[in-house]
């Protein structure tokens, strides 16, 4: 019977890191999109539930792939910089 808990306990807490590593790469994704257009495109703090279906999935998986890519290229470039010195 503990097993069953503790697969349910490790399913609820992998759930739990997917849905905060989503937000965070969602908001770095957006603070990126602002930064880069001079503060043109405002962060929504709702997300995109206010628009059409199509348009909210491409919205949040590019804001998503845009906050990813910004860590895949940071980490990498700050390992290399520190190394270096």
């Amino acid at each position: 019977m503990g097993n069953i808990a503790e697969d349910f306990l490790k399913e609820v807490l992998k759930f739990i890191f997917a849905v905060i590593l989503g937000w965070f790469l969602f908001w770095t994704g957006e603070a990126i999109i602002t930064l880069l257009s001079f503060g043109l495109h405002r962060p929504r703090w709702r997300g995109y539930s206010g628009t059409g279906a199509l348009k909210w999935v491409f919205s949040e998986a590019a804001l998503v792939f845009v906050g990813f890519a910004f860590w895949l290229v940071s980490f990498p470039l700050a390992y290399n910089l520190l190394t270096k010195a």
